[in-house]
């Protein structure tokens, strides 16, 4: 008889993670050390440790995922070394990865931005990022470190320089740039095509795929 393969990944000393629920709050592990159970024929089976990535429930108050419990029937290792017999489980299935954001940076409109990518401009989202530079600087400066990785060395408007005219929030090197002379629109550009330095920073999706940072 051919011989099977399970991948049981749980760790070693506690192949089994057991919740109540049908979800629960959990954390993840990466690297962790896991068992893979091998069956070698009937009811015997080999063991051997591996490294995996493992959600497990918690409810210390510590977790920042929500895991999906599941129920299922695994071939796992019995007292006696060797053995395997099929067993009913419930762990804990890691959440899927959340999607990469959508903010992008460029020296171009935000319609040509988003398009090289075949991502639709959102100009209202744009905007809400812009918004923020005049009611919560914090925030402001919180959400371009999310949408553009840069930690503002300074805040500042660029209207009077000319350089963003409906196309903040923007970027000149490590300084946040945002706009006062109205809505940004997807086809403005920073003025001499970013010969300033000047970039725009534009949401090219929805809003969920464009966060902004709360307090």
């Amino acid at each position: 008889m051919a011989s099977r393969m399970l991948v049981v990944f749980a760790f070693v000393g506690a192949l089994a993670v057991v919740c109540s629920a049908q979800t629960c709050p959990c954390l993840k592990e990466e690297n962790a050390q896991c068992a893979r159970v091998i069956a070698t024929g009937g009811s015997t089976c080999d063991v051997e440790t591996v490294e995996c990535d493992k959600c497990f429930c918690d409810f210390s108050g510590s977790a920042d995922l929500e895991c999906e419990t599941v129920e299922r029937v695994a071939f796992l290792p019995t007292e006696v070394d060797g053995q395997c017999a099929d067993r009913t489980i419930t762990f804990a299935r890691c959440p899927p990865p959340a999607e990469p954001a959508l903010w992008r940076v460029g020296s171009d409109s935000c319609e040509n931005i988003c398009g090289s990518e075949s991502l639709a401009c959102n100009a209202g989202r744009t905007n809400e990022l812009n918004a923020l530079a005049l009611s919560d600087q914090l925030a402001f400066r919180s959400s371009m470190l999310l949408a553009t990785g840069t930690v503002c060395s300074a805040v500042a408007f660029c209207n009077p320089a000319g350089l963003c005219p409906n196309s903040g929030p923007a970027l000149f090197g490590t300084q946040c740039g945002y706009d006062l002379n109205g809505p940004s629109t997807c086809k403005a550009e920073i003025l001499g095509g970013g010969a300033f330095g000047g970039e725009r920073v534009c949401c090219c999706g929805p809003d969920d795929r464009c966060p902004l940072a709360t307090r």
